[in-house]
């Protein structure tokens, strides 16, 4: 078997790379390994070099190439080290390049949520990859404005201005167009005034408008496996676990995906609006003001436009968990 280390050595966490090589190295003993960044090439590890050039290219592109280059070369499975960005970026890639390949999730990042990300690296150890097996997980597809998948959202995708990451050793909300524009990772309170009044939804031609007019984010998900049924209190969520439509686009009248504190739910009554989709469902939203982003499962996006679409796919990814 042909396997392909992904490692982010920036990530949250920031393991040292010679603990992480030797720690898979050993796990996927019996492999054929590589890597596609020479960075990684560490004496005493079988590590094959699948040299590519990345010059100038940027951060999505190089992970695109290098994920390219090894696929080429007969790798059948990967092992990625990283947050649930670093692991949906990956999975992005490969979907693009028409290919599903297993991942091993190694949790290194801000926040390893999942479902990619499962696995903490010392639980690897003494532990064998003959020992694993694999889940798959359904997920959205974020579309960009030319219609082609533009990336995967596995946990969430959010309408925001920021993202959650690491600054100076610390997680806090970090401004996406900074990032984008200037490169820098720039500390910043979220906006709360991004979705316009003519907000609305249309959901295979039919339009949607929220009563809920103070939207602060949207959060839209895949809810395919967590349990919901016979809780009432879930609502319209609750039919997610016997409908196929697992989708789900929720309006909060607060800012969810935050590190910082306020007092939605707890010092006052929060809102939210939910609506569901489904596989085969077209799905754009519309009404944005200027400054509105899109952040997949922590990776951002600028939105082109006042609109995007999505749709819903089952199995969109297999997952390698111990067993």
């Amino acid at each position: 078997m042909k396997t392909a280390f992904f490692y982010n050595p920036k990530a949250g966490s920031k393991i040292p790379a010679d603990v992480v090589l030797n720690r898979l190295a050993a796990f996927f003993e019996g492999d054929e390994l590589f890597v596609a960044d020479s960075a990684l090439l560490l004496p005493g590890l079988p590590l094959q070099l699948v040299d590519v050039s990345t010059d100038g290219l940027g951060y999505y592109d190089t992970i695109l190439h290098r994920v390219r280059a090894l696929t080429e070369s007969g790798v059948e499975r990967f092992a990625c080290v990283g947050g649930d960005g670093t692991a949906t970026y990956l999975r992005t890639a490969l979907y693009q390049l028409g290919l599903d390949l297993p991942i091993l999730g190694v949790a290194a990042g801000t926040a390893n949520v999942g479902p990619i990300i499962s696995v903490k690296l010392e639980a690897l150890e003494g532990r064998h990859i003959s020992e694993a097996g694999e889940l798959s997980y359904d997920g959205v597809v974020l579309l960009g404005p030319d219609g082609a998948p533009l990336s995967l959202a596995f946990n969430d995708l959010i309408v925001g201005d920021t993202f959650l990451a690491t600054v100076d050793g610390k997680s806090c909300n970090v401004s996406v167009h900074k990032l984008l524009d200037e490169g820098q990772l720039v500390a910043q309170t979220p906006r709360e005034d991004l979705i316009r009044e003519d907000f609305h939804v249309e959901l295979n031609g039919k339009s949607f408008s929220p009563a809920l007019k103070d939207v602060q984010q949207i959060i839209i998900s895949s809810v395919a496996h967590e349990s919901h049924y016979g809780r009432a209190v879930y609502g319209a969520i609750g039919k997610c676990d016997w409908s196929e439509k697992k989708g789900l686009i929720a309006l909060c009248d607060h800012i969810a995906v935050t590190f910082e504190e306020n007092d939605a739910g707890t010092g006052r009554f929060s809102a939210s609006q939910h609506l569901l989709f489904g596989p085969g469902d077209d799905v754009v939203l519309y009404g944005f003001e200027p400054g509105a982003a899109l952040v997949c499962d922590g990776n951002p996006y600028k939105l082109v436009g006042e609109s995007f679409a999505i749709r819903y796919e089952n199995n969109l990814v297999r997952t390698i968990t111990l067993k």
